[in-house]
């Protein structure tokens, strides 16, 4: 089931991205596939769409903070792990900032 979610998924991706305009709908869908690929324990497709969906710039007015800095928290871990330790302390001073 989640594996043809994330297929479903991954095909909107792709759609929002050939529109203008696109930014809430990116955000949306990377938000969803990467939460799908982190509870699948793929850490490295997780990592990829985190960074992709923190690095949108207009971001729904209503985002709870809680949640962007929970993102936060999971990319700065991926990139620990991964042993790229200066990248996971610029995801962790982000949830400072906020």
């Amino acid at each position: 089931m989640l594996f043809q979610q994330i297929a479903v998924l991954s095909e909107l991706l792709k759609l929002a991205e050939t529109k203008e305009n696109n930014d809430q709908e990116i955000y949306q869908v990377t938000l969803i596939l990467g939460d799908l690929y982190w509870s699948l324990g793929k850490q490295y497709d997780s990592l990829a769409v985190y960074e992709k969906n923190l690095n949108i710039k207009k971001r729904p007015s209503n985002e709870d903070k809680m949640m962007l800095i929970n993102r936060y928290l999971r990319t700065g871990g991926l990139f620990w792990n991964s042993g790229k330790h200066d990248k996971a302390l610029q995801n962790y001073q982000e949830c400072l900032r906020l």
